[in-house]
C-alpha cells in the first residue's frame, strides 16, 4: 500500500498534512489502516513476555518495519536514542516467528509446499516418457510406442496421486500431533517435540561499524602470504548466503552512518543485491536477508544510498519515562 511505504518516512508533525494530501487525491481513503489482528495477539504476546510496555506508537512502528523489509533490501531505522528502535527489532523478530509457528500459517506453507512438488513430478513422468519415446525409431511401431507411453503416464500418474495422497495423510497426522502439543504458561499451543521450530526463527546479528576498520569490517588481503581473510561484515554475509533454511536473516548495523564503509552496501542495497569485496569476490544476498541500520542523522549518507533504503522515522518521545518505570518496578 502507497502509505504503508510512505508513511514511516515523515515526522510526526507532517502526518496530517500527508493524511491530508491522501485524501484529496483518493477520497475514499479513510485514514490509517487497522493493523492485522494476529500482528496485534503476536505484539502484545512479545511485549508481555519480554517484560516491556505496549503502546500504540510502538505497535505502529512495528508493523511499519515489517512492512519495510517486505519492499526494500535495505532499511534505515532514523531515531535519537532511546527512541525505541532496538526494540521495534526485537519485537518484530518475536512476532515474525510466533506468526509463522501459528498453525495456520504452517498448514499454509505446507500445502504450497506440497502443489510445488506437483509439477516437478508430472514434468519427471514426461521426460521419462520422451526419452522411452525418442530411443523407438521405428516408424511402424509408432502406434504401439504411443498406446504403451500413454498406458506409463497413466501408471505414472495414478502413482504420483497415491503418492500425494500419502503425503497429505501425513501432514494431517503432523498437524494433529503439532496441535496436541505442549502449552506454556500464556495457554499458547507450541508444536510438540520434533516440530521444526528452528526453521521459524528470525536471525540478526548487530554490529557497531564505527567501531571497526574498513579492512576489519569487509575483509582484507594479507601482503605477505596473499590470503583472503573476512571481516565481521563480509563474514556474517557469506555465512547467512549459505545457509538455505528459509527463515529471515537481518543483519543490523547499529551505528553513525559514514561514507567510508556504507559506500560499499551500495551494490547490495540495489536491484544486484550483491556484496562486492576488495578482493573482487561477489556475494549473492538471499531473498530473505535484510540489512538494517540503526542511525540518529543521515548527515555524512550520501543521496544513492538514502534512495536505496526505506526510511522509518521514530519521534524523540516514543519511549515515555513512565513505561520505563513500570516495566523496572513489574520486574
Amino acid at each position: 500500500m502507497f502509505s504503508d511505504a510512505n508513511e514511516p518516512k515523515f515526522v510526526e508533525e507532517d502526518l496530517p498534512l500527508f493524511y491530508s494530501t491522501l485524501s484529496d487525491f483518493f477520497p475514499s481513503y479513510c485514514g490509517e489502516a487497522e493493523s492485522d489482528e494476529e500482528f496485534k495477539d503476536a505484539y502484545f504476546a512479545a511485549v508481555e513476555e519480554r517484560g516491556l510496555q505496549a503502546s500504540a506508537s510502538s505497535l505502529t512502528a512495528t508493523r511499519q518495519l515489517s512492512q519495510l523489509l517486505l519492499a526494500r533490501m535495505g532499511t534505515v531505522l532514523l531515531g535519537a536514542p532511546m527512541s525505541g528502535k532496538s526494540t521495534a527489532i526485537l519485537l518484530l523478530a518475536d512476532i515474525l516467528s510466533r506468526l509463522a509457528r501459528s498453525p495456520k500459517r504452517m498448514n499454509a506453507s505446507k500445502r504450497s509446499a506440497s502443489r510445488r512438488r506437483r509439477p516437478a513430478g508430472r514434468q519427471r513422468a514426461a521426460e521419462a516418457f520422451s526419452g522411452r519415446f525418442a530411443s523407438r525409431t521405428s516408424r511402424a511401431s509408432f502406434a504401439a510406442v504411443r498406446a504403451r507411453g500413454r498406458r506409463r503416464t497413466a501408471e505414472a500418474e495414478s502413482a504420483e496421486e497415491s503418492e500425494e495422497a500419502s503425503e497429505e495423510e501425513s501432514e494431517e497426522a503432523s498437524e494433529e500431533e503439532s496441535e496436541g502439543g505442549m502449552e506454556n504458561e500464556e495457554g499458547d499451543a507450541e508444536p510438540a517435540a520434533g516440530g521444526g521450530n528452528e526453521m521459524y526463527a528470525v536471525y540478526y546479528r548487530v554490529v557497531n561499524p564505527k567501531a571497526l576498520s574498513i579492512s576489519a569490517l569487509f575483509g582484507k588481503v594479507d601482503s605477505l602470504t596473499q590470503e583472503w581473510s573476512d571481516g565481521v561484515a563480509s563474514r556474517m554475509v557469506r555465512e547467512f548466503a549459505a545457509t538455505e533454511t528459509g527463515s529471515p536473516k537481518w543483519i543490523v548495523f547499529d551505528g553513525p552512518v559514514d561514507s567510508l564503509w556504507i559506500e560499499s552496501m551500495n551494490t547490495a542495497l540495489d536491484d544486484n543485491q550483491m556484496l562486492c569485496l576488495p578482493n573482487g569476490e561477489r556475494i549473492k544476498l538471499r531473498p530473505e536477508m535484510r540489512l538494517l541500520f540503526e542511525v540518529t542523522d543521515l548527515q555524512a549518507a550520501s543521496p544513492a544510498t538514502i534512495s536505496r533504503c526505506g526510511m522509518l522515522h521514530f519521534p524523540s518521545r516514543g519511549v515515555s519515562w513512565e513505561s520505563l518505570v513500570r516495566s523496572w518496578l513489574n520486574r
